[in-house]
């Protein structure tokens, strides 16, 4: 990610150096802020107020390094003093250790603060959790019935269009039937999830969130072992497959995002082929759910990240 990042930057910097364009603004400046992390290996990293004090707080997974390691999830608080420390929230001690899944911040339940879903291989088998936040602080795990996966992703969403964030979840499960999986889950409002639809499986992947299409509902693209690369149409009650590129790709990251900005979605994946081919790609969208490559000349990536901002 960090080198595609600095890809895309000098690119940038170059276009924005011609001869009568105004001087490029100096870059920020960062300094480090040490949260008592060093030596632990981190697996995944979100940003999210989740006391709701208006400053954005860390959530971080991942375990104390090796074989063997102590898996963790724990969340640290923005100070507000402006010191650039963080504390660890005194509640984070009752999440359950899991790593290689994801990490989602949302409000399932519509009551203003952030709840916690994540998953994932706690060296014993796959797992996925969902908690809810208190209005104490204090954290709730929910009887949520969510299949356990490893090599995995998700996202929240509001599928169906009926003001409750649902959930998506892609990986590969050890619960039986074991197999790489792909699950839409319906929120009922009642702190439960049901399995609505099915979609491809993807194990060592990614799937995004957009409305392709622009008809209002959220649509999805998905990567990995099985799937490839397959854009999925929401009709409301299921999805269906639009166009599939590869058939296989894993190690594997995608994501929509609106480069030309013409009002319908793009995106970049990038990720290795079945023949370990390393590609990084931006494919454009027509609307209509086909996408087409725009050989932008991007060197290949795999186990990265791809997203998009105005660099």
């Amino acid at each position: 990610m960090r080198q595609l990042t600095r890809l895309l930057a000098v690119l940038l910097l170059c276009a924005g150096g011609a001869v009568g364009s105004p001087p490029a603004p100096a870059p920020p400046a960062f300094s480090e802020a040490d949260i008592g992390l060093n030596g632990l290996e981190v697996r995944e990293v979100r940003w999210g107020d989740v006391n709701g004090d208006g400053k954005l707080d860390l959530v971080v997974a991942g375990q104390t390094g090796g074989i063997g390691g102590t898996r963790f999830v724990r969340i640290y608080h923005n100070d507000l003093s402006g010191s650039g420390a963080f504390v660890e929230d005194p509640n984070d001690s009752v999440f359950v250790g899991f790593n290689e899944g994801p990490l989602l911040l949302g409000d399932y339940d519509n009551d203003g603060d952030v709840d916690l879903a994540y998953g994932g291989w706690s060296g014993g088998g796959t797992g996925n959790t969902l908690y809810r936040h208190e209005a104490d602080g204090s954290w709730t795990l929910l009887a949520a019935n969510l299949r356990g996966m490893k090599g995995a992703d998700g996202a929240w969403f509001d599928y169906n269009n009926d003001g409750l964030p649902d959930l998506v979840l892609t990986g590969e499960s050890f619960d039986p039937p074991s197999g790489d999986y792909g699950l839409v889950y319906r929120n009922t409002g009642f702190h439960t999830f049901v399995e609505s639809t099915g979609i491809l499986g993807s194990y060592l992947g990614q799937v995004s969130v957009g409305d392709f299409n622009n008809d209002g509902r959220l649509d999805l693209i998905q990567c990995g072992r099985t799937a490839g690369v397959n854009v999925l149409r929401n009709f409301g009650s299921s999805f269906s497959s639009t166009q599939t590129l590869f058939t296989h790709l894993i190690n594997s990251a995608v994501e929509w995002g609106d480069y030309d900005n013409d009002g319908f979605l793009d995106f970049a994946v990038c990720g290795e082929k079945a023949d370990g081919t390393l590609i990084t790609e931006i494919y454009k969208g027509n609307g209509s759910g086909t996408f087409t490559p725009i050989n932008a000349g991007l060197p290949g990536f795999y186990t990265g990240e791809v997203h998009w901002g105005d660099c």
